[in-house]
């Protein structure tokens, strides 16, 4: 019986070889379909956003231009509604690049393993002591272990960056 045995386990073992290679295909459309899905919800934002600066464009001009009668609390109300659309272009660009960073050999397994764990980064919020992308509702930077809240100011204190800032290299 010991040949029947060794086709038995043989037949086991590649099943369950195929069924792990089943489990990260479908793990890999399931990414790809949530970076389509992301990459969309952006592309709607950003037209989103040019409407909305359009519309606030013409309001200045035809204020200015034309000497319509245009509120100061109208135009505050057109800006903010432009701040929160970039709000929640930043929010669906930091989701987007997580997902992508979580398939990426040349993201560190620590950063990795934050996006597992659901640690977020604030978008234009980095550490006062590193300058690493940090998220603004944690005490402590995860790169350098920096307090993120300044106790003296019963933690308002945030540092807020410029678009675009990225983690410094690692070791820092």
């Amino acid at each position: 019986m010991g040949l029947l045995d060794d086709v038995v386990k043989g037949v086991g073992d590649g099943i369950k070889t195929v069924g792990e290679g089943f489990n990260k295909i479908q793990n890999k459309t399931q990414e790809t379909m949530q970076s389509m899905n992301l990459e969309n919800r952006l592309r709607a934002l950003e037209a989103k956003k040019s409407v909305a600066l359009t519309n606030l464009g013409k309001l200045v001009y035809d204020k200015y231009e034309k000497g319509d009668e245009v509120g100061e609390d109208v135009l505050k109300r057109k800006v903010g509604e432009v701040v929160e659309i970039e709000k929640e272009i930043d929010m669906a660009k930091t989701e987007l690049n997580t997902i992508k960073e979580q398939n990426s050999p040349d993201v560190s397994q620590s950063t990795k393993a934050e996006n597992r764990a659901g640690y977020a980064r604030t978008p234009g919020f980095v550490c006062p002591h590193c300058q690493a992308p940090a998220n603004q509702e944690k005490l402590f930077c995860a790169f350098c272990g920096g307090e993120l809240k300044s106790k003296k100011n019963g933690g308002s204190e945030s540092s807020h960056s410029s678009e675009g800032s990225e983690a410094p290299p690692e070791g820092s």
